[in-house]
């Protein structure tokens, strides 16, 4: 990757990645607690509900060695999914019966994610291409524009639905005008819609759309519980005190990402010992970055998250620090499941997600009623130390199993 395309691409990444906190920021402060909550549960949801827009996603175009398939049969492909990601919002808001309100910010969330989700699949166009700092630039200018309208129409009319209505037109704005127009000077042109290669796509990119699809519900598991048996308030807070745990998330993908061709080049080796100490070497990196947080949230985390949101959460300093010692798990995890991914163990993944899925919802449900804010936590830090646990045991099998492939 040249330099160009890798500084945007980080730069482009942070603030898309970010913009989720800068709207939780604004709404608390402008709408308040109980507006928060709905905007809090309906953009968890929609992130959800985006794995079925993104399906495979732009890994699975951008890698796609099937010369039959082309950049059309991507757009085709992404158009299908994202309009069953939009009736899946449908019928998910038609069978929870909510007021019109939160119903309302669900639907124009859920648009804002389809707009982005056909967006992505015109970057996989301009990445394949070799210009990924065009989709850095495009992503760094949807943030920064969709939050400053979000803050003034917000501001002007305390009108949450306004206020998303704004983000999803500078969405739809940046798509028509920048991205499509972009992926034209690749001379990208929509060619006639093929069945049989939109077929393929959907077929070879289900593994990978499973996988997404669980791990994102794993990660939701205790705001869904919220949602069932408390007020929306509650809803707000939590999303308040699990925001730290995606910068955990984001430090495991920065410091994984640069060993990836190391760690294939080892696997091709089927060198056990240098693959075990590259992965301890990185876990490490990020446990040393979670203790880290963890001492920061201890002493000025809550300090911190009063003066930026402005709202009382000396109750949940506990709750705080438990999430993210659950955060430093899932750190751990993802670096871990990334290394089996490069040695293609995604099938057992996949079987260890499904059961965490069932295992989580149960408890998710279980804890929250029982323990409200704090059973939400317990149970996010609790299924991913399962998590970790399983993969663990899955990374020392595989990784012996490669040590005797090579004798």
């Amino acid at each position: 990757m040249n330099k160009k395309n890798f500084i945007w691409n980080v730069i482009g990444s942070l603030v898309n990645s970010f913009t989720s906190l800068f709207y939780m920021i604004i709404v608390t402060r402008l709408n308040g607690v109980n507006d928060a909550g709905i905007f809090s549960f309906a953009f968890a949801f929609v992130c959800f509900a985006q794995v079925i827009g993104n399906y495979a996603g732009r890994s699975y175009q951008v890698t796609n060695n099937d010369k039959s398939i082309t950049y059309s049969d991507f757009i085709y492909s992404r158009f299908l999914t994202c309009t069953l990601m939009f009736m899946f919002c449908l019928i998910f808001i038609f069978i929870k019966n909510y007021g019109s309100n939160k119903n309302m910010i669900i639907i124009l969330l859920s648009l804002l994610k389809l707009v982005e989700s056909i967006g992505d699949a015109y970057h996989g166009i301009l990445q394949t291409e070799d210009k990924l700092y065009k989709v850095g630039i495009s992503l760094f200018i949807k943030g920064i524009a969709s939050v400053i309208f979000f803050l003034l129409i917000d501001f002007f009319t305390k009108k949450l639905y306004l206020a998303c209505t704004s983000a999803l037109l500078i969405s739809i704005i940046i798509t028509l005008l920048y991205d499509i127009r972009q992926s034209s000077k690749c001379n990208f042109r929509l060619q006639k819609f093929n069945k049989n290669n939109t077929k393929k796509i959907l077929i070879g990119g289900f593994f990978v759309f499973i996988f997404t699809f669980l791990i994102q519900y794993i990660l939701n598991a205790s705001k869904y519980a919220i949602d069932n048996f408390l007020t929306d308030d509650y809803q707000t807070i939590f999303g308040i005190i699990i925001m730290p745990a995606t910068l955990m998330a984001l430090c495991s993908q920065f410091l994984v990402q640069p060993f990836l061709t190391t760690v294939t080049k080892i696997i091709e080796k089927n060198d056990r010992k240098s693959l075990t100490n590259l992965t301890i070497k990185i876990c490490l990196l990020l446990f040393s970055f979670g203790l880290f947080a963890l001492l920061l949230c201890y002493f000025i985390g809550i300090p911190i998250l009063e003066l930026i949101y402005g709202i009382k959460l000396n109750a949940y300093k506990f709750s705080l620090l438990t999430i993210i010692i659950g955060s430093i798990f899932y750190g751990i995890t993802y670096i871990i499941s990334t290394i089996l991914i490069a040695m293609r163990k995604n099938l057992i993944q996949a079987i260890i997600l499904a059961i965490t899925s069932i295992f989580t919802y149960f408890l998710s449900d279980y804890l929250v009623r029982a323990k409200g804010i704090f059973g939400a936590s317990l149970s996010y830090t609790i299924t991913m130390s399962v998590l970790l646990l399983c993969f663990i045991i899955c990374f020392i099998f595989f990784s012996k199993k490669l040590e005797k492939e090579s004798e």
